[in-house]
């Protein structure tokens, strides 16, 4: 793939589906190549993708700063319960709370919300092990 602006969509349609497969490495790379290649940010869902990857490989920093370009470039509110499950992990759960209460409030006819709003009930508890929600829509 090059850098044409046409060929873009085939970038976060392949992240998709590495996404899906869960290829956290190949889906964090071909995310990685493709915001290199579009400084315009003309598929910011891109960014969104990456957070996903980075936050199943541990990188939390990175995951967290991907998420934060997610919502500032496109308002993407999936990017905020993905903030939230990134609070979770690094143990912030009163932030983490927060963070989905807050996508549950932007994104209230998401297709999974009913299972969002679980999630939120048990977030940091032990019986929340069981209850996990996609990242990314399903």
């Amino acid at each position: 793939m090059d850098g044409d602006p046409k060929s873009y969509a085939s970038y976060v349609t392949l992240a998709r589906v590495l996404i899906k497969t869960k290829d956290w490495q190949s889906a964090a790379k071909i995310s990685d190549a493709l915001i290199k290649l579009d400084p315009k940010q003309t598929c910011p869902e891109i960014y969104l993708h990456q957070s996903v990857a980075l936050l199943k490989l541990k990188d939390l920093t990175g995951s967290e700063a991907a998420a934060k370009e997610a919502m500032r470039s496109s308002k993407l509110p999936r990017a905020e319960f993905v903030l939230g499950r990134i609070a979770e992990a690094k143990g912030d759960l009163p932030s983490a709370r927060e963070r989905i209460a807050g996508y549950i409030a932007m994104d209230p006819m998401a297709a999974d919300i009913e299972l969002i709003k679980a999630f939120l009930q048990v977030v940091g508890k032990p019986e929340g092990a069981g209850v996990d929600p996609d990242l990314e829509l399903p």
